[in-house]
């Protein structure tokens, strides 16, 4: 900037944004539940502030498995220690909590863009930065960054400091500008191994200060040829090793890695990546640091995609990070190019071009990005704040559950690692796998094997998540916990908590039990079996089981009370069809018992009598699923609706809770319809698979019936959708009775490899189709392999 008050107020507005786009995502009072390695990266920095901050001078192996022993979400050593010290000189200052960490994540996003929009501004002026800042903050991926305590956005952002100084080294050759280059690229190499290819670049960091100033063109791409030859050999020969060697960590063929090009150029809005293309050819009148940036850029490119596809068995969007900086700049390259193209005879014509040309490159790239929701959950806090500090307490949930639960014990503990106890995750006891949590096999089978692995580890305290997240894996020995836990003898329900994420809530639905038979060992030592992870038997000493009484469970609601512990309900839930009607419920306890209910909403009217609870339920006219937990003498009574067959408009299916919605009618190739993988940008999908081709469009058809479209009234359809092969498809508004006459829309398109946004307007009209009878259907016969659809919306014009 021109001056450095004006760099102080860019980025103290940055920084304003950042804060909003977290607030509203909620992330400061949710729980790490957002992404599986979200709470290992928290973890793992609290586990190096505690050591740096109490165990100082002690073997920091030793102190390492002690505490994967209390949190079992250590990450250390599985990726780089960088972004650990940072967190723990973070929570030197701020503590350790869930705030701290976001807040982290937060300041190093704002950070990156602020640093982005500062080089920006130096080459482009201050139009072109105010459009790509604008840009920058509105991508997903930027977004998902901002709101997961995750190391990308702070190697993205050592990454563009190396950049930035490799350009200055090649433009002044100098020792300080080599020496700044290698610094930002080892601060990039210890927080992320996807800052790898900055190491291959390094050698053209070297060249101009051994050769003076003397910096051909010709050489420069020769040298540049010359590394990424070197990338993609290294690629491919450590790959072919470790594939020899039986590992799956690595991909082989690079043929089946190039879909993952998919997962890059879905990050890179089109007028983006347009811009950039532009970026990329000669412009005489560009000044030689221009220049020369551009060809680190694309020398950084063309090594990092390489390496980023076909080096790594898991490729996910926040890879790309790094790479959509680079992108960016170039995209600031080329609308400056494009900028010098203007008349610049009349300046007023020209400042209305460019003010034209930045407004609509911004408002186009924001209505092509697809809106990002973070996934957040609560509920995991009141758990862990809820259960005896110094206890051992096995958690069967998803991994994200699980690591929830560990990272709220860790920042709900009061600050001292000692006093928390010891977590065993499920996953790990129960089920024997490979490093990266993959291959299950199960370590039991019966009950009476279960209580003799659970008394061998001491575990006092079972938290059953019921929510029903991603238990594909696990999902065998959480049935086998769930059936355990109904020996009254041996499990006590100590309490029953909500779970609530951005789509639904569901009461009671983590559940606390308490092992009654619990056996006293007076010495106080504990062996836990932790040789899926640690490969042995930690054994270690917990106060509580010698030297201290047991500390009883924190009662906070919706712990059971002692009231609540005598009463007994009858039926003990309730489940209403949509149309309502009345429920009883029948209560039986002590004579003399007082009880009340109450935590009644709007939509149950209660009338209470004598041993008995009567209640009518309105009907859900609604397009969702609610549910309600009424209080009987603070015992916990659930009563769950389900939602309205027919679709109300506005609609929006995110497809977390659709399969009793949608249908999939087939009368030719056999197809399968599924839940697909979530993504980071889109959220939940669904995935339909069909081997080959039908002879006829409608023959395969997915559909969604019972839509309340009012007659003459515009409506806009829009969706996201995505072909293993190129697809001609059709949508249809039709009567799904027979002659299945068409209702008045029916649009054809073609679904590709890429993610694309369709979006229709849609009117009623004939047919003789009534909410009753109309189905809005995908008729999907030419569809051969596998087609993902998100995001469906349906809303008024």
């Amino acid at each position: 900037m021109k001056s450095s008050s004006a760099c102080v107020a860019v980025t103290l507005v940055i920084f304003a944004i950042v804060t909003l786009i977290q607030l509203r995502g909620g992330v400061f009072e949710a729980d790490l539940a957002s992404h599986p390695d979200e709470a290992a990266h928290f973890i793992t920095g609290a586990m190096v502030y505690d050591y740096l901050r109490t165990a100082i001078g002690s073997s920091p192996m030793a102190f390492a498995e002690e505490y994967y022993a209390r949190y079992p979400k250590v990450a250390f050593g599985h990726w780089p220690p960088g972004f650990y010290g940072i967190q723990a000189a973070w929570y030197a200052l701020f503590g350790v909590s869930t705030t701290a960490g976001m807040s982290l994540v937060g300041c190093v996003a704002a950070l990156a863009i602020a640093v982005l929009a500062w080089r920006i501004h130096r080459l482009h002026g201050v139009w072109i930065s105010v459009v790509c800042t604008a840009i920058t903050l509105a991508l997903p991926l930027v977004q998902q960054a901002m709101l997961t305590i995750l190391s990308d956005m702070a190697a993205a952002l050592f990454t563009l400091l190396a950049l930035f100084a490799l350009g200055e080294a090649w433009e002044r050759p100098s020792l300080r500008a080599w020496v700044g280059f290698c610094g930002w690229m080892i601060a990039a190499l210890v927080t992320k191994s996807s800052a790898l290819p900055l190491a291959f670049m390094a050698p053209l960091a070297a060249l101009p200060l051994l050769r003076g100033t003397s910096w051909r063109p010709r050489s420069w791409w020769v040298v540049t040829g010359i590394v990424i030859g070197l990338v993609g050999a290294a690629a491919a020969a450590l790959g072919v090793v470790l594939r020899y060697r039986g590992s799956t960590m690595f991909a082989i063929n690079w043929l089946e890695r190039l879909p993952h090009l998919a997962s890059l150029l879905s990050v890179v809005p089109w007028p983006v990546g347009l811009m950039a293309a532009a970026g990329l050819f000669r412009d005489s009148r560009a000044g030689t640091e221009r220049t020369t940036l551009v060809k680190v850029l694309v020398l950084f490119l063309a090594t990092s995609i390489p390496a980023q596809l076909f080096a790594r068995d898991v490729v996910e969007t926040r890879y790309f990070l790094p790479l959509l900086f680079a992108i960016l700049l170039l995209c600031a390259e080329g609308l400056h190019r494009l900028f010098d193209q203007l008349p610049a005879a009349n300046p007023r014509k020209g400042l209305a071009l460019r003010l034209a040309l930045g407004v609509g490159l911004v408002l186009l790239t924001i209505q092509l990005t697809p809106a990002f929701t973070s996934p957040w959950r609560r509920g995991y806090r009141e758990v862990a704040r809820a259960i005896p500090a110094p206890s051992v307490v096995l958690i069967s949930a998803d991994a994200s559950g699980e690591g929830a639960f560990i990272a709220a014990r860790r920042s709900e503990g009061g600050g001292t690692a000692a006093r928390t106890g010891f977590v065993l995750r499920a996953s790990k006891l129960l089920l024997r796998s490979d490093w990266m949590g993959r291959v299950y096999e199960p370590k039991v089978s019966t009950v009476e094997q279960l209580h003799e692995i659970l008394d061998r580890s001491s575990v006092r305290f079972l938290v059953l998540d019921k929510t029903g997240f991603e238990f594909l894996p696990t999902r065998p020995q959480h049935r086998l916990l769930l059936t355990a836990v109904q020996d009254s003898r041996r499990f006590r329900l100590a309490g029953e908590f909500p779970v609530t994420s951005r789509d639904a809530r569901w009461g009671n639905a983590i559940a606390v039990y308490e092992n009654l038979l619990l056996p006293k060992n007076q010495s106080g030592v504990v062996r836990l079996d932790l040789t899926n992870s640690l490969g042995r038997i930690l054994e270690v000493r917990v106060p509580s089981l010698s030297d201290e009484p047991d500390p009883p469970m924190a009662p906070p609601p919706p712990v059971l009370s002692n009231v609540a512990a005598t009463l007994r309900l009858e039926p003990a839930e309730d489940q209403v069809d949509w149309t309502g009607g009345a429920g009883k419920v029948y209560v039986a306890g002590p004579e003399g018992a007082q009880w009340n209910v109450d935590s009644i909403p709007s939509w149950i009217h209660v009338a209470e009598t004598r041993g008995a609870v009567s209640y009518t339920v309105e009907p859900n006219d609604t397009g969702e699923r609610r549910s309600a937990i009424l209080r009987i003498g603070q015992r916990p009574y659930p009563v769950t609706q389900a939602r309205s067959p027919y679709i109300a408009i506005p609609y929006t299916e995110r497809f977390t809770d659709w399969q009793d919605r949608w249908v999939l009618a087939q009368h030719g190739e056999r197809a399968f319809l599924r839940n697909g993988p979530t993504t980071p940008d889109l959220g939940a999908t669904a995935l339909v698979e069909k081997a080959r081709v039908d002879p006829a469009p409608h023959l395969t058809q997915l559909s969604l019936p019972f839509v309340r479209l009012e007659p003459g009234q515009r409506y806009q359809l829009s969706f996201w959708i995505k072909s293993e092969r190129r697809a001609e498809l059709e949508v249809v508004l039709s009567n799904k009775r027979p002659p299945h006459a068409f209702c008045g829309f029916a649009e054809k398109f073609s679904a590709t490899a890429t993610w694309t946004r369709f979006s229709f307007p849609l009117q009623t009209a004939g047919g003789g189709c009534t909410p009753e009878t109309n189905r809005l259907s995908f008729q999907l016969g030419g569809l051969s392999g596998q087609l993902w659809l998100a995001d469906l919306a349906i809303l008024p014009q």
